[in-house]
């Protein structure tokens, strides 16, 4: 059941767009099976700029990688006509239907914090998590090669969902470093993974913890393996990012990230979200954060055109939410 819930999420995970896409090779990167790694590229006239990490789950054995249980995908993605709601400039209230955009696609199966290669089943399958490696190879590349020009970006946006949620938190003052000149940077989290069960962190290898531990610090998140709360240090991310505008959007029951990830069932994730160590409580001190909950199992809410009109309990749905908080109105 879990492994066709998983599967029918990485089918699924594309909406219709009309941009056009620019396929760029990036030089030393790779894809987890060690494939040469490419991001899509969508210029456009104008000084904003939208960067988005692809969704996608994670890995950390043979079988969880290459299979049959299958947890993510580490091959190439190839080109396709759609990639998510605001990469979509057909829809009139998306806010940044109009910005150039950078898409990364995700085949390294580590939420993007990796820089090593795995050797799993006896060093006879290398895997290549190279994560953040392809994340800073990439920014260096389109920079030298001046496919996008960053010195003219004033409005910054990084969005992820899923494992690109948690990558958007990890790299969003990184993708800053780029833009000297940004003046509004607004930040979208779909879905990350932040409430998981105590053992979540005994199934991943230990070059795989390294990356987490090194590449979570530079975020401001100190990672504590014995527990699989993540939000008590978000509140560190939060003071680091206080020029940031900032939106997590969560499903309460999150299907994904407890069933199938995080070693506990929906209700105790639901428990997890609204209670004194939730995402909700954490971000209510901070004027630049708001969260948005959906009370259900749903999995990301900014992929697909379907979901993008979800309501809140407050009644907004989640494109009105990102709206708003890329207009800078965080309303508590």
């Amino acid at each position: 059941m879990v492994k066709k819930i998983f599967l029918v999420l990485l089918l699924i995970s594309f909406s219709a767009s009309a941009r056009e896409w620019n396929k760029v090779k990036i030089p030393d990167a790779k894809c987890g099976d060690g494939a040469d790694y490419f991001v899509f590229v969508s210029p456009k006239p104008g000084k904003k700029l939208l960067i988005e990490l692809m969704s996608g789950g994670a890995c950390w054995s043979a079988d969880t990688c290459w299979g049959p249980n299958l947890r993510t995908w580490i091959h190439p993605i190839p080109k396709l006509p759609s990639f998510s709601v605001l990469t979509n400039d057909q829809i009139s209230s998306n806010p940044v239907k109009d910005a150039s955009a950078v898409y990364f696609p995700y085949c390294t199966g580590d939420i993007y914090a990796g820089t090593h290669m795995g050797k799993y089943l006896f060093g006879t399958l290398p895997t290549y998590h190279y994560g953040k490696k392809n994340i800073h190879l990439t920014m260096n590349y389109l920079k030298a090669n001046k496919l996008i020009n960053f010195d003219s970006i004033e409005d910054l946006t990084i969005f992820g969902a899923s494992a690109g949620a948690i990558g958007s938190l990890l790299h969003a003052d990184f993708f800053n470093s780029f833009t000297p000149h940004s003046k509004k940077r607004t930040l979208l989290s779909d879905s990350p993974g932040l409430h998981f069960g105590r053992e979540f962190w005994d199934k991943f290898t230990y070059p795989l913890l390294n990356d987490f531990d090194e590449t979570f610090r530079e975020a401001g998140l100190n990672l504590d393996f014995k527990n699989g709360i993540i939000t008590t240090e978000l509140k560190n991310v939060f003071r680091l990012k206080e020029h940031w505008n900032i939106g997590i959007l969560q499903g309460s029951q999150d299907i994904i990230m407890s069933t199938v990830f995080g070693d506990i069932s929906p209700s105790e994730h639901e428990d997890l979200v609204i209670g004194t160590t939730g995402v909700v409580k954490v971000a209510k001190p901070f004027k630049n954060v708001d969260t948005w909950i959906h009370m259900s199992p749903m999995h990301t809410f900014l992929v697909l055109k379907q979901s993008m009109n979800m309501e809140s309990e407050k009644s907004e749905t989640a494109l009105e939410f990102a709206s708003r908080i890329h207009s800078g109105q965080i309303n508590k």
